[in-house]
């Protein structure tokens, strides 16, 4: 005899699995990044009520069935709105009110076809269109853009997808289906309806797992770019700078096209610093590092590699147009002094270019060239651009 399980053991074995991804995001909350914690909390939240749910529906004939029947699909609703709420929150996309609609129109419906005019089909259908609208929305919020390739997100956007194309399945049998109109609250189960439990139960226990790793991809994405990304000017830092600087040299080295790399150093920092403080001095190479940011353009990239110097890497490009790229940073800092509050401060800078040779044999080699030339740019009287010298060829 093959094995079947009830909708009532299918709705306590969900329940159950609710109850415990509810308690695993309450463990884990405070390892979650504060800026997640509160769409973590509402999903959280979601999870417990759609736990709600399944008791009242694995209950049904064991209480009042208007009640039971009511306060199932209101938790169901008010579970699954919690789910698009706090994927909204997750994506710092501020919850519209709006959000709450299809819930509060849906348990409307709910209720009047359970206590004014009882209909089976008219309260499945207000539930339906209730949840297509839920599980739409949620799946429009996590579709990804271009350059976010999670796994997570996209494994949760295909539950919500799935869920979605059900829910208008079930919608279509509804509308099609030869079912009671008033008077009863009960109808012989449909083949799409045998499925709707399985729906509740894995969505919730599935998706929280989903959930939770987004929340670890977020985090691992966080350190990776603390890891890589200056703490004070928010700009790549030396070790990206290395990284980025070995392999655009290894590339155009391989295909025979130009490659650069302009050393930026703020002309008499340290009097910046004598004269207003260290402070003053950080907010002054924020200021240039934006500038730098700012005024960099599609091959360029902007790096602090310590102290007060930066590094440009400029792929692509021969000795005019980096000569050129040179000047547009120098000028843009000398046209743009950093004022804050009563204090004004000119800034220029030095800087030192170096394009790249069939004698330089690999990156360090380039960048101490640009390094020479910066400091020639130093001895011409600062706030210049220096192109370095091409290296002699050995014989």
């Amino acid at each position: 005899m093959p094995l079947v399980i009830d909708p009532q053991s299918i709705f306590i074995i969900g329940m159950l699995l609710m109850l415990a991804n509810g308690g695993i995001l309450g463990v884990v909350h405070r390892e979650i990044l504060p800026q997640l914690q509160s769409s973590a909390l509402v999903w959280r939240r979601g999870t417990l009520l759609l736990a709600g749910a399944c008791i009242f529906f694995a209950s049904i004939n064991k209480i009042p069935v208007r009640l039971g029947l009511l306060s199932a699909d209101a938790l169901l609703l008010a579970g699954t709105t919690c789910y698009w709420y706090a994927l909204r929150q997750f994506f710092h996309r501020r919850p519209h009110w709006r959000i709450h609609l299809p819930a509060l129109l849906g348990i409307a419906g709910v209720g009047v076809s359970i206590f004014l005019l009882p209909s089976y089909k008219w309260r499945q259908l207000a539930i339906t269109l209730a949840l297509l609208a839920i599980f739409a929305g949620s799946a429009i919020t996590l579709w990804p853009p271009a350059q976010d390739r999670g796994r997570s997100r996209r494994v949760l956007l295909g539950m919500f997808v799935v869920a979605t194309l059900f829910v208008l399945l079930r919608l279509l049998a509804l509308l099609y289906a030869d079912l009671p109109q008033n008077g009863e609250l009960f109808a012989p189960p449909q083949p799409v309806n045998a499925l709707t439990p399985l729906i509740i139960v894995l969505l919730p226990s599935i998706g929280t797992t989903a959930f939770l790793l987004m929340c670890a991809e977020r985090l691992k994405r966080r350190l990776e770019r603390a890891a890589s990304t200056d703490y004070l000017t928010s700009l790549p830092n030396r070790r990206t700078l290395a990284e980025q600087g070995k392999r655009g040299f290894s590339t155009a080295r391989a295909s025979g096209r130009g490659y650069a790399v302009a050393v930026i150093d703020i002309d008499y920092f340290k009097r910046i610093n004598d004269a207003h403080g260290h402070e003053i001095g950080d907010e002054a190479l924020k200021h240039v590092a934006g500038l730098l940011r700012r005024h960099c353009r599609g091959d360029e990239l902007p790096t602090r590699q310590g102290g007060e110097e930066f590094v440009v890497l400029l792929d692509n490009i021969d000795a005019q147009n980096a000569l050129l790229a040179g000047e547009r940073l120098r000028s843009c800092v000398e046209a743009h002094p950093y004022r804050q509050g009563g204090i004004e401060l000119p800034i220029t800078v030095s800087i030192g270019i170096a394009l790249r040779d069939d004698g330089d044999d690999h990156f360090d080699r380039l960048l101490s060239r640009a390094d020479a030339a910066l400091y020639q740019a130093k001895a011409g009287g600062r706030n210049r651009v220096m192109l370095a010298d091409t290296p002699r060829h050995p014989d």
